[in-house]
């Protein structure tokens, strides 16, 4: 959840309670991407809309790394996309909690 709240709060992402009911699975894309189930969108054909925030961070095998965050037509979180540029599984996530530490200091998000 740290990763969602992070790229929501740097794209000002202001649909109220949405982290509420939140359900998430893991897609079987290889990489750990996330399908988001925001409780409002229960039993609505989803459409992908847009990206509205992302984060790159080097894997620990020194792989980029871009995780975005997408919402759906109506504007609720629908998907937490990661894709190593070499489409393998990400090894480590240590690398992604400190770029989001040291961005938090920056942009103040209070993840510090």
């Amino acid at each position: 959840m740290r990763i969602i709240h992070f790229l929501a709060n740097k794209a000002h992402y202001k649909r109220p309670n949405w982290e509420i009911g939140l359900k998430v699975c893991e897609l079987q894309d290889g990489m750990g991407s996330l399908l988001l189930l925001p409780k409002e969108s229960a039993g609505k054909n989803r459409i992908f809309k847009e990206q509205i925030s992302d984060i790159m961070f080097k894997d620990a095998d020194g792989i980029p790394v871009i995780v975005s965050l997408n919402i759906d037509k109506d504007d609720c979180l629908f998907e937490l996309d990661v894709w190593k540029i070499n489409f393998d599984r990400v090894v480590n996530y240590e690398n992604l909690f400190q770029v989001i530490e040291e961005s938090s200091s920056i942009i103040g998000d209070g993840f510090q």
